[in-house]
């Protein structure tokens, strides 16, 4: 959906600590894209042409049909050699191909159920000018689909559940002209993910707390040789809090312990993620905030 800007309703930057919610990782902030629910029906066609030999075409069509909202959308991009700013000319083709659906049902105010499926594919050539390297005839091809449901259960309590798959393979051929030689990297993996948030909102406080799994399949085959491991999972309780202690001062904390796990039984350590967070409004656009994750 990201591929054609059309989709996306905002972006926002959450910016602190937010480890608890986002993983161990995210500690200085998060960017969190979102995309949009279609109000009208409408289709937008666009078409473009560029320098070198670049060429776009974006298809984009969404609707509201009583309670079922739907957006669909096509896009083709077209590269050939690039220009460095030397004026160097590095050979390159690249063809890229993204396709997506996104199907928003609403069972009634409480309860609304969420489809999405994404596809990009890019064919690719071209010459690294500065390690004399020729990939030949690569390709890249991911898929995505998320089901999600949101349920309201009072003006306090909500819930939402997510599972998202996606199956990513990737092969490169480069040939060397220093060794005259061709190897080849063929990746595919997979990748699960499930999730179950639980928000409570009242006054001056909001909760969230939930559980995330998370797992990752090599699914190239394996020789005997092969000791490496096969899939790798973790999971992760977390709870967060933000607290309005005054008008213009919020405090906010939170926790998340990760479990991670593979298929060879080597052991990683489990941990707990700390982060909190102490925030000063000093006006309408100034927020100074201090924090530790």
């Amino acid at each position: 959906m990201l591929k054609n800007m059309d989709n996306i309703e905002r972006i926002e930057v959450l910016r602190g600590a937010a480890g608890a919610m986002y993983g161990s990782g995210a500690k200085g902030g998060v960017i969190n894209i979102i995309t949009r629910n279609p109000s009208k029906t409408q289709t937008t066609i666009d078409m473009s042409e560029g320098a070198f030999h670049k060429e776009n075409y974006q298809i984009n069509t969404q609707g509201k049909a009583d309670k079922l909202t739907y957006n669909a959308y096509y896009g083709k991009n077209i590269q050939g050699n690039v220009k460095d700013a030397k004026g160097t000319i590095w050979p390159g083709h690249s063809n890229a191909n993204n396709k997506g659906i996104k199907l928003t049902y609403d069972f009634n105010e409480k309860s609304q159920l969420m489809f999405n499926y994404n596809n990009s594919k890019m064919d690719y050539s071209g010459y690294d000018m500065y390690y004399k390297q020729d990939v030949r005839d690569s390709s890249y091809d991911t898929r995505d689909m998320t089901v999600q449901h949101r349920y309201i259960f009072s003006d306090k309590w909500q819930n939402t559940m997510t599972y998202r798959r996606n199956n990513t393979h990737s092969l490169i051929h480069n040939y060397y002209e220093q060794y005259n030689s061709l190897s080849t990297v063929d990746t595919h993996f997979k990748y699960q993910f499930f999730s179950d948030q639980v928000t409570y909102q009242s006054g001056r406080h909001t909760v969230v707390m939930g559980v995330d799994y998370s797992k990752a399949n090599d699914l190239k085959a394996r020789t005997k040789f092969d000791d490496s491991p096969t899939w790798m999972s973790n999971t992760s309780p977390y709870i967060q809090e933000s607290w309005k202690i005054l008008p213009k001062v919020t405090l906010s904390g939170g926790l998340r312990y990760d479990k991670p796990k593979r298929s060879d039984d080597v052991l990683f350590d489990s941990h707990t993620s700390k982060n909190y967070k102490l925030s000063y409004a000093a006006t309408a656009k100034d927020t100074i905030y201090m924090g530790r994750s």
